[in-house]
């Protein structure tokens, strides 16, 4: 019985990790991140809750903005995915494998986040794994005016946010 689950967990974390490409297997950005944080665990359970797929690269992305300030190096804002060859309704992983969109400015034009922050959010995409498409999922963060980092997590492209306590 203890075989058959470590056979499954096997399985299904080749399957988180395979790009479907053709090029083999790559891990999302974040998850290779030599970081962690007192609250690694309760972000798990947010993970979880919110259903992520990509739960350690959530955890180590938002720990690693907590903590420095900034996106992990795997993350391009548009123009440089651009520039190494990314259109729109292709594949990143085709121009840059393993590396995500973030690092734009999200400029809440929902008025779903305070205004306080307006011009000031950064966005990153969540579980991106190799797709033509980025998907809904987006990290959302800001610093305050006193230090430290306000993030909140949109599942359904910025109708609703999900505030995050990464500390």
């Amino acid at each position: 019985m203890g075989r058959r689950i470590l056979f499954a967990a096997l399985q299904a974390l080749v399957l988180l990790l395979w790009t479907g490409n053709g090029a083999g297997a790559q891990e999302v950005c974040g998850t290779n991140l030599e970081i962690s944080g007192p609250h690694d665990r309760a972000l798990a359970e947010t993970a979880a809750a919110l259903r992520l797929d990509h739960a350690t690269a959530f955890v180590r992305v938002t720990t690693f903005v907590n903590q420095r300030g900034r996106l992990p190096d795997c993350y391009l804002t548009k123009r440089q995915a651009r520039d190494r060859g990314w259109r729109p309704g292709r594949n990143l992983w085709d121009s840059a494998p393993g590396a995500a969109i973030g690092g734009n400015r999200f400029h809440n034009r929902e008025r779903r986040l305070p205004a306080d922050f307006d011009g000031r959010y950064v966005e990153a995409d969540l579980d991106f794994a190799g797709t033509k498409r980025r998907g809904a999922r987006r990290l959302v963060f800001v610093e305050q005016e006193t230090g430290g980092w306000t993030l909140w997590v949109t599942l359904d492209h910025y109708d609703s946010f999900v505030r995050i306590d990464p500390r």
